[in-house]
This record gives C-alpha cells, sequence and structure tokens, in this order.
C-alpha cells in the first residue's frame, strides 16, 4: 500500500509539472503570437517606406536619360565636359534638329543650356560601350528627347544600336526585367513600369 501510494504521488506530481508545462507553453505561443503580430506590422511599414523612398529616388531621376551601347575613347570617359560634348553633338544635336524641324522646339539649345551633369556608368560587361547618364538643365527637353528618339535614331548609320531610356532606379529596373524574362510586353513611362496583360489592357507594375 505504501508502494502504491507513493506512486500515485508521483504521478500527481507529475499532473503538476505537466501543467505547469503547457501554462508555460501557452505563455510562449501568446508571446510568440504577439512577435509575429508586430513583425507583420514592422514589415509592412518597411514595405511602405520602401516604396516611398524609390518613388522619391525616382523622381529625382526625371530629368535624366540613359544612353546605352555608345562608344566613347578612354579620354572622352574619364572626363564629364568631353562626355557631354561628344553625347550632344554625337546623339543629342541629331535629335534635337529633328525635333526643330517638326516644330516640336523653337530652336536647338546648345550643350551647356541643355545638359546639367553628364558622365559614364562603369560596366564590367563591356570594354567598348558604356551606359552614359546625361541629366538636363529642363525636363521639357528631357521628355522631348524620348519623345523624338525614334524617328531619328534608326535612320543615321553612327546612331543604329544606340538607346535611350528613362534612368531608372534599381527597383524599377527589376520590375523591368522581371516582365521581360516572362516574355510580357513593358517599358517604362514617367518613372512608372507599364505592361501589357493578356487581355491587352494596360496597367502599372506594383
Amino acid at each position: 500500500m505504501e508502494m502504491f501510494s507513493e506512486l500515485k504521488n508521483s504521478i500527481r506530481s507529475l499532473d503538476i509539472n505537466f501543467d505547469e508545462i503547457n501554462l508555460k507553453f501557452d505563455s510562449m505561443f501568446k508571446t510568440i503570437a504577439e512577435q509575429q503580430i508586430q513583425i507583420d506590422e514592422l514589415t509592412a511599414q518597411l514595405a511602405e517606406h520602401t516604396v516611398k523612398l524609390n518613388d522619391r529616388e525616382q523622381h529625382s531621376r526625371s530629368f535624366s536619360v540613359r544612353i546605352f551601347n555608345l562608344k566613347l575613347d578612354k579620354d572622352i570617359a574619364s572626363d564629364s565636359m568631353k562626355t557631354a560634348t561628344h553625347v550632344y553633338e554625337t546623339v543629342l544635336k541629331p535629335i534635337l534638329n529633328h525635333a526643330l524641324n517638326t516644330k516640336l522646339i523653337p530652336e536647338v539649345p546648345e550643350m551647356l543650356s541643355l545638359i546639367e551633369h553628364c558622365h559614364v556608368v562603369p560596366d564590367r560587361q563591356s570594354k567598348n560601350t558604356t551606359p552614359v547618364i546625361v541629366r538636363f538643365q529642363c525636363r521639357l527637353m528631357r521628355n522631348v528627347i524620348l519623345k523624338t528618339k525614334k524617328s531619328v535614331l534608326p535612320k543615321i548609320d553612327a546612331l543604329k544600336g544606340i538607346s535611350i531610356a528613362e534612368d531608372l532606379t534599381v527597383i524599377n529596373y527589376q520590375k523591368l526585367q522581371g516582365l521581360l524574362k516572362k516574355n510580357i510586353k513593358d517599358w517604362s513611362l514617367g518613372g512608372k513600369i507599364m505592361y501589357l496583360d493578356r487581355d491587352g489592357t494596360k496597367k502599372i507594375a506594383k
């Protein structure tokens, strides 16, 4: 009987211990659930801030374009003034002359009146060409370049293969490339990434 009583007391003690363990687990799971809610809230806030920062950065690039596949000598590429002059005479001036002829602009501005800054972007994948970022003094003139480029670049042998695009942030460029990899027709417009869905409806990539 004594052995049975001791066993019974041991079982009772185990029940008490299990109850304590269950209470601890309940408390732990509650803490984890509360922390998960906090994590979800912080993640949502971070995503919101990321979108806002990306929009602000893209807005700051609204005066700029990127020129691709333009061959530059090292001497020119290493000097911002020489780069700006070369880009103006070789690429921009023919486009502006066309804009003048079509009465899109009243006159062709001089280089220093048109370009605020110009510099190359290092590209390890290419030794002969490098992307060039051109920042304009006037956003309207930048838009003229983007609007008129397709009417000029393909018709001039020296400019064939050269492309001009909006200066996109890393996030927006990744959106653009992600859609292209899925064979979805997309383009940038005012810093926004646009695409056509299966129904041919224009949409903004989120």
